[in-house]
């Protein structure tokens, strides 16, 4: 039996487009691509019911922006210092599983760029490693484009 989360979606630059709305796009880089992509292939009812939550507050963001969102589903993160520059970092959570990432313009529309991911948070913090890997990976993106 299949997952009842598979879902093909369109790609840009490396990225899927999991959201396309009034307010912005929401796009998975790298990491947060492939572990959500992972996420929807896993049957187990934790993840089934959190990738079907992290798609619906994708949609929800793309089409109504984070302020439609409770902290509990999308929340800003601490800001990341990198070379430099300081990042906001934000998060959508579902479940046992958080996207990080940052809003920001990217070929012209606003979006939602999830670059880091965290399978599994056990702790109330968010893991400090992947806050600063989300962060550095999002200036990698933008330097490289």
């Amino acid at each position: 039996m299949a997952s009842p989360n598979i879902e093909k979606y369109p790609e840009e630059d490396g990225a899927i487009i999991v959201a396309t709305g009034a307010y912005a796009r929401v796009l998975l880089f790298g990491e947060a691509r492939e572990e959500f992509e992972l996420l929807m292939t896993l049957m187990d009812a934790d993840s089934v019911a959190a990738c079907r939550n992290l798609k619906a507050y994708y949609k929800r963001y793309a089409d109504h922006g984070p302020t439609s969102l409770s902290d509990s589903m999308f929340k800003s993160e601490k800001r990341q210092r990198v070379l430099g520059t300081n990042v906001p970092v934000y998060a959508f959570k579902a479940k046992h599983v958080r996207v990080y990432g940052v809003q920001d313009n990217y070929r012209g529309f606003l979006c939602f760029c999830g670059t880091s991911y965290d399978p599994s948070k056990k702790q109330r913090k968010a893991d400090p490693e992947k806050l600063k890997k989300a962060a550095k990976e999002w200036l990698r993106i933008t330097n490289d484009g």
